[in-house]
């Protein structure tokens, strides 16, 4: 059976789940996530490069656009962009880096804040053919004490045709692309699980549902598409998230036409009895595109496990 289908009979069988309905744990996931806090990157329409933290709280509180003094990229041309990483170096400063897909080419890119932003931008191209894609996600594995072994660096592209493409990253550049039909009714995705076997992201269709893909780092590539919810999430065109706990999501809803951003605490994600308590709409608007999770290097914080 193809994804397309299982994305088509999932949505006609299962019943609507509303995010308060028959859900044992919700409270405690509410209680969990007021401790949880999300940084949400955007760059703005004249190519600059900022953030907005979110923190779960009901209601939601978070603190305003934060933005670099200068254009990061030329107006207009960012297309999609990856986590932006940002990891301290001596003395006493910041290096932002990350990838980026500007018109049809997708590139890797850092800067340093002092001693004024961006200082020492540099840009290292990777390739064409980028313009066909709507959705990136660079998932980066090595936690602490990680070998070479029980580490991986991969990226994800979804193409307008709804094909998943994923390629490994290697000191040589990109290898071993493998891609899966069939998610051409995907709206946004975002990476929220992550372990020595397989990478996970939470999807949304245009049709407002809420999916899980796992995706089994074996090959060949063969996504499993979970449901989580069928309806309610059509408003976001974008998703970021980040770890919440343990086992727990913290998710960033972005309506891009307005700059509204809505905050959703997701438990350990096990389908269609998956937690979820809507948080409510942040009193920040993001305003801009695309937008991104804002982190620390992957090797200073514990790998995500939302699924």
């Amino acid at each position: 059976m193809s994804t397309r289908t299982r994305l088509g009979r999932l949505a006609g069988v299962v019943g609507v789940a509303s995010a308060a309905a028959a859900l044992p744990h919700a409270h405690a996931s509410a209680q969990d996530a007021k401790r949880c806090s999300i940084s949400v990157g955007v760059v703005t329409p004249d190519g600059r490069q900022g953030s907005a933290t979110f923190t779960a709280t009901q209601p939601v509180t978070s603190t305003p656009p934060r933005f670099d003094a200068g254009p990061v990229f030329a107006p207009g041309v960012a297309r999609l962009a990856s986590d932006a990483i940002i990891e301290p170096v001596v003395p006493a400063d910041a290096e932002t880096r990350g990838s980026v897909v500007l018109g049809d080419s997708l590139y890797t890119y850092a800067y340093r804040y002092q001693p004024k932003p961006p200082s020492g931008l540099t840009f290292t191209r990777i390739g064409s053919g980028w313009g066909a894609m709507k959705a990136l996600s660079i998932v980066q594995y090595s936690p602490l004490n990680a070998t070479e072994a029980t580490s991986h660096h991969r990226t994800y592209a979804l193409a307008s045709d709804g094909t998943l493409n994923r390629w490994e990253v290697r000191a040589g550049g990109y290898a071993a692309k493998e891609s899966a039909p069939g998610f051409s009714s995907v709206r946004a995705m975002a990476h929220n699980s992550q372990t020595t076997t397989y990478d996970t992201f939470l999807v949304t269709t245009n049709g407002g549902a809420l999916y899980t893909v796992r995706i089994p780092l074996a090959r060949p590539m063969k996504p499993v598409v979970k449901v989580v919810r069928t309806s309610g999430w059509a408003a976001h065109e974008s998703l970021v998230a980040d770890g919440c706990g343990r086992q727990g999501t913290l998710v960033a809803g972005i309506d891009r036409d307005t700059g509204t951003v809505r905050l959703y605490a997701v438990g350990h994600a096990t389908g269609t009895t998956t937690p979820i308590v809507d948080l409510g709409v942040a009193p920040t608007k993001l305003t801009g595109s695309p937008t991104y999770l804002s982190t620390v290097a992957p090797f200073a914080r514990s790998p995500l496990f939302g699924e």
